[in-house]
């Protein structure tokens, strides 16, 4: 059977193929569709993270370390990520004085539920890495974080979770 189409624009127009003005209006509604299809993705809940850095050098001594900002304020929903910008060891983070965490705490990325305290920890957290958990009820959580490499310095910080 011999084609009847044509080629134009690298494009082949055939009896098979659409017209040339039904590619027009697929084109021409295009813009519609994509604008249509962002307004939907812009509707999803979007999670809103907040970070604490973990830090020391950078004209800290080795044995300087802190949490910035060590006491955060986030909406229930929200979630925290934990960055390691030490640069000389690794970081374990855990919840303090927390009973049931699953019931309030969503672990999102680097956290696992620690059978003997029943709340999530990060056991080793290596510098450039991050965690992150959300918040499902409004309270005010404790956590600590350890150093590798000063193991008598425990850095303290809080979350507080409002509606």
């Amino acid at each position: 059977m011999k084609d009847t189409g044509f080629i134009k624009d690298n494009r082949f127009f055939g009896d098979d193929t659409m017209s040339k003005t039904q590619s027009i209006k697929i084109i021409s509604t295009a813009p519609f569709f994509t604008m249509a299809i962002l307004m939907i993705l812009s509707n999803v809940a979007a999670e809103e993270c907040k970070t604490i850095n973990i830090i020391s050098g950078n004209g800290l001594s080795r044995a300087t370390v802190m949490v910035k900002p060590d006491i955060l304020s986030i909406a229930k929903g929200e979630c925290v990520v934990w960055a390691n910008r030490t640069r000389v060891g690794d970081v374990r983070i855990k919840f303090e004085g927390e009973k049931n965490c699953e019931a309030y705490v969503t672990a999102l990325s680097g956290f696992a539920l620690d059978p003997d305290s029943g709340c999530y920890i990060v056991d080793r957290l290596k510098p450039g890495g991050t965690a992150s958990v959300a918040f499902k009820a409004e309270g005010m959580y404790h956590y600590v974080v350890e150093f590798d490499f000063a193991p008598t310095r425990r850095v303290y910080g809080k979350i507080g979770v409002i509606k």
